[in-house]
């Protein structure tokens, strides 16, 4: 798909950016003084926000080229934050396609890490309108959208039983990428059309009665609609494996919420800043230049998405931007009292509109550029 884009790459190479600030911890690259050259594009969105960019244009070195995107929304705007996904976990699509379907988005976001080995499986838990795509036991930290339409850092599980010819199992993972020998995992037909990670035995269960037994390369099959997968290593394996077609099963799980008011969650990337501290997560990886994305939050409840970009390219994959930690400084500098990682990389991308069911133009980079599928992203719209 491609997206028209009024606004250029601004030509701003002979401005000097000035003296780069000091990073917080010794062994980060310091961060470029982006901010304090005045912005090339500043605009109203519509809820009530505000879009800025600010870019050095090309550069003689394209590590050196930066474009970073924030747009700020007031704590009182108008506007409903929330979570857009593909039907199930295992695909994914563009972010400007996601926009596109919703006609009432003015910002899209691409959203979580997701293992792209796995047909864009999200490596966090996955929550959509209340409905449970995909968590583990164990709780994991999330970026949430709540009842009111706002956004907040969260955390996600799942909890649930299986029983069977006697037995009681622990749900450990539902649609999770991974098994565990200390219970059981459940798949849905939201995992999707991907294989799937296999156990010892699939226990096919339709109408709380064991409909089929899989076992060897007939296990990891596409899970058919109406029916669930119990699958497990270990010894809840070996004991799932002496189910007998026709035998009772009672399978049941919900959704362990971090905070009540949670209505959509994807997984969330490390923290960039905590109670105003920028957090310094300055190792080898953390340190290369990437494109980034982040989301963050005011003291006062102001919300503020942001992208950098830079023009470096190697084999393809896109390189210059920010390091993990510049992210954070970024964030501070834009007034961020929280803030938090979404996916980076190639996965960066943001989208606007700015008319209701308008032309959805892409500015973190060119129109030109390719977009990487997600299987999830963020999305805010105004409110009617």
């Amino acid at each position: 798909m491609r997206l028209a884009l009024t606004m250029t790459l601004a030509a701003a190479a002979l401005v000097p950016l000035g003296a780069a600030t000091t990073a917080d911890a010794t062994s980060c690259a310091a961060t470029p003084g982006l901010l304090s050259r005045s912005a090339t594009v500043s605009r109203s969105m519509l809820g009530g926000g505000r879009m800025t960019i600010w870019d050095t244009g090309p550069t003689a070195d394209p590590y050196d080229s930066i474009r970073l995107v924030a747009i700020r929304y007031p704590a009182a705007a108008k506007i409903r934050q929330r979570v857009l996904t593909t039907p199930s976990v295992t695909q994914s699509v563009a972010p400007g396609t996601f926009a596109k379907n919703q006609s009432r988005a003015v910002v899209v976001i691409n959203g979580g890490f997701f293992d792209a080995g796995r047909g864009a499986l999200p490596v966090g838990p996955q929550l959509k309108d209340g409905h449970l795509y995909k968590a583990a036991s164990s709780a994991a930290t999330v970026i949430a959208t709540l009842t009111n339409g706002q956004t907040a850092y969260s955390s996600l599980a799942v909890a649930g039983s299986v029983a069977g010819g006697g037995r009681t199992w622990k749900v450990m993972g539902l649609n999770h990428q991974s098994l565990s020998s200390s219970g059981v995992s459940i798949y849905t037909p939201d995992w999707g059309p991907q294989t799937r990670p296999i156990g010892t035995v699939d226990i096919v269960v339709k109408s709380g009665k064991v409909i089929a037994k899989r076992t060897g390369s007939y296990r990891g099959k596409p899970v058919a609609a109406g029916t669930i997968v119990v699958t497990a290593t270990g010894t809840p394996g070996s004991q799932l494996a002496a189910l007998p077609v026709g035998a009772a099963v009672n399978a049941s799980w919900h959704a362990v919420l971090g905070r009540q008011d949670m209505r959509s969650a994807i997984g969330s990337g490390g923290r960039r800043i905590y109670n105003g501290t920028v957090w310094p997560s300055c190792d080898t990886r953390s340190e290369e230049l990437r494109p980034r994305s982040a989301i963050g939050w005011t003291q006062g409840g102001d919300l503020i998405v942001m992208t950098v970009s830079g023009r470096a390219s190697k084999n393809g994959v896109r390189w210059g931007g920010a390091t993990a930690h510049q992210v954070g400084d970024y964030m501070k500098k834009l007034g961020a009292y929280e803030a938090i990682s979404l996916d980076g990389g190639t996965s960066t991308t943001m989208v606007v509109r700015y008319a209701l069911g308008g032309t959805v133009y892409r500015v973190d980079r060119s129109a030109s550029d390719s977009q990487r599928a997600v299987p999830n992203v963020l999305e805010i719209e105004p409110t009617p």
